[in-house]
């Protein structure tokens, strides 16, 4: 479908992922998890977009469906590419061909991503040969050769199996699988928290490193905010299933305005001042079985009015650029 020209790359819009429980003997039937509810992001082409927040808030979900290894709820995903568009779900199975040849994930542990029968050179080109069945053995090789050098490994090592490799190699090995069939995109899902500390800040210059390399653009997803800070763009922090703030970068670190986003900043190790407290975050922790009517996060929110848990926040723009899911947020 023609489109006007624009620097959007994925579109994502309303998206809810619900799931429902299996109910045993005794467990009440007609139970549901609202994994996520109605997020909506545009990643522009080129840039890094990072994706924040504590386990259980949605992050590898939306990930895993903007690639449709799972189907989603409802909503809808856009997908822009050379003055088309694609509504990722309604595309015949060669269209979702080719945006998986152009959208690569990397998963957070290498060592159950990568299969340890095959050897290094099979793992790279054989993903490589289903996105492009034009290469022949000789290209795919040399192909190989060429991406193993680009992620810091020697072409030398293609021979051996992923059990021969540290922790760090094998990520690297993960990389160089999404990269040899030259995509336009990377997801990296929490890739480094699996990872020794001393072997994090590697891998994250090595992502800088071939993002300017190979133009890409990245969605890059971990619950450490200064981890995504370092390498984001701009930043989406989530929470229950929902987008409770969005800036770029240095607003989000600058100027924290949601309070869960000041609750993950006050997270962070570090000499000097933090923000002032306010108020205990403790409370009742987001249930995605019985999601609230208001806001997500009211349970444990310093601000919690009466109207919190009655009237979702509508996620709006409060300065240029960044917007917030909160009543109280001027």
């Amino acid at each position: 479908m023609s489109v006007e020209s624009t620097d959007t790359f994925i579109r994502v819009t309303d998206l809810t992922k619900v799931y429902k429980l299996d109910a045993g003997l005794f467990a009440a039937a007609g139970r549901w998890v609202w994994a996520l509810n109605g997020v909506s992001i545009d990643v522009r082409r080129g840039e890094t977009y990072g994706l924040v927040g504590e386990s259980g808030s949605g992050k590898t979900t939306l990930a895993r469906a903007l690639v449709q290894l799972f189907p989603h709820t409802s909503g809808r995903i856009e997908y822009f590419s050379g003055g088309d568009r694609w509504e990722i779900t309604r595309s015949d199975p060669r269209s979702l061909r080719r945006f998986r040849a152009d959208v690569k994930y990397v998963f957070q542990d290498p060592a159950s991503a990568l299969d340890p029968r095959m050897n290094v050179l099979r793992i790279l080109t054989s993903g490589a040969r289903y996105s492009d069945r034009s290469l022949d053995s000789a290209r795919l090789v040399s192909r190989a050769r060429e991406t193993m050098e680009a992620v810091g490994l020697r072409a030398e090592d293609l021979g051996r199996r992923p059990s021969e490799f540290s922790g760090g190699q094998r990520q690297r090995i993960s990389l160089a699988r999404a990269l040899i069939s030259g995509p336009s995109a990377l997801i990296c899902d929490e890739v480094v928290s699996a990872l020794d500390v001393s072997v994090q800040g590697q891998i994250l210059n090595l992502l800088i490193e071939l993002k300017r390399k190979y133009q890409l653009t990245m969605i890059f997803i971990a619950h450490d905010l200064t981890v995504v800070s370092y390498m984001a763009d701009r930043i989406g922090v989530l929470y229950g299933g929902r987008l409770m703030e969005e800036a770029p970068t240095a607003g989000i670190v600058e100027r924290p305005l949601h309070p869960y986003t000041q609750l993950l900043y006050r997270a962070v190790p570090r000499l000097g001042g933090k923000l002032p407290e306010r108020g205990s975050t403790s409370g009742t922790p987001y249930n995605p079985t019985r999601p609230p009517s208001g806001c997500p996060f009211v349970g444990r929110c310093p601000l919690e009015q009466e109207k919190c848990t009655t009237v979702m926040p509508e996620l709006r723009e409060v300065r240029p650029g960044h917007r917030v899911a909160c009543h109280f947020v001027t």
